[in-house]
């Protein structure tokens, strides 16, 4: 239909222009995947301004969200996941001992590590563990878009 409307409307070489830009969002309509994100976070108020966040881009989509470690490592067997946004203090398995038992059976899922606390040591550890990147809670807004960028850069601006 859209065809018709353009055929009538516009000269030939709008119309081809047109067409081929009709063309180029199909496309790209059908080429964009949202990165399937698991968050693990177990304060209830930081876990809900995070996920409404991440929901407000289109190129993101929070698959599920649970609140330890023990639950996160289950998921990851049962889910097929992009991204691991974890926190590192948590009651049980923190972030650090997770990443390193994620990474012995799963070396392609990325993983950001949160916390409340940047220190060096922190980030030191929890590179070794296998997290791809480290975050403090304080700057999730400011920092969180340029790392996923920077480890995935096929999603790049």
């Amino acid at each position: 239909m859209f065809e018709q409307i353009l055929e009538h409307r516009f000269t030939s070489k709008k119309r081809i222009i047109c067409l081929i830009l009709v063309e180029s969002v199909k496309l790209f309509e059908v080429n964009v995947k949202a990165l399937r994100i698991l968050l693990v976070e177990d304060n209830h108020n930081f876990r809900n301004s995070a996920i409404r966040f991440i929901n407000a881009n289109m190129r993101f989509e929070i698959l599920t969200w649970v609140s330890s470690a023990e639950e996160a490592i289950k998921k990851i067997k049962a889910n097929s996941l992009d991204l691991i946004l974890m926190d590192i203090s948590m009651d049980g398995i923190n972030g650090i001992e997770a990443s390193k038992i994620i990474r012995t059976s799963n070396k392609t899922i990325k993983i950001i590590l949160l916390t409340m606390s940047d220190n060096s040591e922190y980030r030191n550890e929890a590179l070794a563990a296998g997290a791809n990147e480290f975050i403090p809670k304080m700057e999730f807004s400011d920092r969180l878009i340029p790392a996923i960028n920077n480890i995935f850069m096929d999603y790049q601006k």
